[in-house]
């Protein structure tokens, strides 16, 4: 195990001896605190920051390769206000790449120039990423996503806010989640969130694409999401076996609705509180009995339109809505 001294504050360069400006592809470096197998890092409420620089992909921390480890309790600050270069998205708080039995807990990651945390891929091999947890970690204000997931299968997200994706500056998909498997590495499958807030994000709350499978959302929140790229607070393609289940979507202020659905299966709606919105679905894929929407709550929307009959009527009541 490692623990850091309580309350400091560590600067980590993050990239390679002799790494070019324009880094590598983002995928098979190893840079910044290397975590191994079998450890338990405790920041002990310190910060780890990193170095300004020019780079276009660096790591506060990377576990690759490696299983059985627990990294919690601190802050991770990213270059984005000063970074120097436009270049790249690669810059992370917390990279995973091929990891098993690997758990955040208690994380504060902010104003990396990619992810605060992101899970992917080792190009020399097709293993993948395998029961990650990620518990009462924040990711704020990052510059491409609070969260992507590339690769992996058994990923569990508890108690965890990924807001204001995007604010000091952005670059595309800009989302609080972004769960898109690598072309031909296309697995992402078996990822449970509950009890998570997406708000305030440049681009949707969470975007999913790429062929996925069976992700779940349980009492989640999403409220003020610009969805300025997808025009939405959701953004689904090409997904499978999906569920909204008790989750709350307020303040809708995009042109298009809460969710852009294109071709999607099996995709669920059950229990859960729409409020003050122009349109429920921008997709015209919806079929009836593909896409379903069962004892849902939806207040001040200004669209009535039904969708194929798969919708619940409106209620002009708005006595439940919610504060972010």
């Amino acid at each position: 195990s490692f623990l850091f001294n309580k309350n400091k504050i560590y600067m980590v360069r993050g990239y390679e001896n002799g790494q070019a400006e324009g880094g590598t592809t983002g995928l098979s470096e190893t840079t910044g605190i290397i975590l191994p197998s079998n450890t338990v890092t405790d920041l002990c409420n310190s910060t780890v920051k990193i170095i300004t620089n020019n780079r276009q992909n660096y790591n506060a921390f990377t576990i690759k390769e490696c299983e059985n480890v627990i990294l919690k309790n601190g802050k991770i600050i990213g270059d984005v206000a000063n970074h120097i270069n436009n270049g790249g998205q690669w810059g992370y708080g917390v990279s995973i790449r091929y990891g098993k039995n690997i758990k955040l807990e208690n994380l504060y990651c902010s104003l990396c120039w990619g992810d605060g945390i992101n899970i992917t891929i080792v190009p020399s091999h097709t293993l993948l990423n395998d029961n990650i947890i990620i518990d009462n970690c924040t990711c704020y204000d990052n510059r491409r996503q609070g969260m992507s997931i590339e690769n992996g299968k058994n990923i569990t997200v508890l108690n965890s806010k990924f807001n204001k994706t995007g604010y000091t500056a952005h670059t595309n998909p800009a989302s609080g989640v972004d769960i898109e498997p690598v072309i031909g590495y296309d697995v992402c499958k078996n990822i449970y969130f509950e009890n998570c807030n997406f708000n305030d994000n440049y681009n949707d709350g969470i975007t999913m694409g790429n062929d996925i499978e069976y992700i779940t959302l349980k009492n989640c929140k999403f409220i003020g999401n610009k969805g300025t790229t997808s025009q939405s607070h959701c953004d689904i393609i090409n997904g499978r076996k999906i569920t909204f289940d008790n989750c709350y979507f307020g303040d809708e202020n995009t042109r298009f609705g809460f969710f852009n659905i294109q071709p999607s299966g099996d995709v669920l709606f059950t229990n859960n509180t729409f409020y003050d919105g122009k349109y429920l679905c921008s997709s015209n894929f919806l079929n009836n009995g593909v896409i379903k929407f069962i004892n849902n709550k939806f207040y001040r929307m200004t669209s009535t339109t039904d969708y194929n009959g798969m919708i619940e009527t409106y209620t002009s009541d708005d006595s439940t809505q919610n504060d972010n």
